[in-house]
């Protein structure tokens, strides 16, 4: 796909926020918030996942013109209906979107004028970013304005939590390859056991996935990993259908 269709894509072209609930492997019922991604259409009519359409992208400015698409959808349709819900909800951000010139200023602006509490607010960014310049600044705006903050693909290189403190999160997402294989493979196992022992030391939550058995969400909970989504906890969907067919306790 050129350049333009891409920018096509991003600015122009239709998207759906889709929605996958966050359990405790001991309450797996009951979703503790929901991870949201999108799906795109290309010019020919095809739907594209997220993570498959950025895994294409290499322009810096059109992965950040995707982060403000994505957060100016959001907040446009989505964040008063989340509020009266009162459910919480992630969004991703790039390196881009959290060092690029406006979108944290947009996504500070756009929790005051929705009237969402912060607090609802979930935001996931790869644990590689934390080495670029200026991210740990932005990160600390957004969660002293309340929001939460989650690292993801954690667990490949344990040297990270050599250079985490306390605060710097509230959740790790260890990488999906940890936990494909991890109630088969003692080697997986044994490396989700030393991040979730990291996780523990730093005060924060670790979030496991995507699991699609029993087994697999067994082996989590004996470990002691604290939330974890797949479609043994709930499929993927619309957000609209989860925001109207589902029941919600008072957040």
């Amino acid at each position: 796909m050129s350049l333009d269709e891409q920018w096509h894509m991003v600015r122009d072209n239709h998207l759906v926020l889709m929605a996958r609930g966050v359990a405790s492997p001991r309450i797996p019922e009951s979703s503790n918030f929901w991870l949201l991604s999108m799906r795109l259409w290309t010019p020919e009519g095809e739907m594209v996942e997220e993570q498959a359409f950025r895994k294409g992208l290499a322009d810096q400015e059109l992965i950040h013109a995707l982060d403000r698409r994505i957060f100016q959808e959001f907040f446009r349709i989505w964040a008063h209906k989340v509020a009266a819900r009162g459910i919480s909800v992630t969004l991703p951000l790039s390196v881009a979107g959290l060092t690029g010139p406006v979108l944290i200023n947009e996504i500070l602006d756009g929790l005051k004028l929705s009237a969402m509490p912060a607090r609802l607010l979930h935001l996931v960014f790869n644990a590689s970013s934390l080495a670029q310049s200026g991210v740990q600044e932005r990160l600390d705006q957004l969660r002293h304005a309340g929001c939460k903050i989650i690292i993801s693909q954690v667990g490949q290189d344990l040297d990270l939590f050599e250079q985490m403190k306390a605060g710097v999160a509230d959740y790790v997402m260890l990488d999906p390859e940890l936990i494909i294989n991890v109630h088969t493979s003692l080697m997986d196992e044994m490396m989700v056991t030393i991040v979730q022992g990291h996780a523990q030391r730093l005060g924060m939550k670790t979030i496991a996935g995507p699991t699609n058995q029993a087994l697999m969400m067994d082996t989590l909970s004996g470990i002691g990993v604290d939330l974890i989504y797949g479609d043994s906890i709930a499929a993927n969907q619309p957000l609209d259908v989860v925001l109207n067919t589902s029941y919600f306790a008072i957040n």
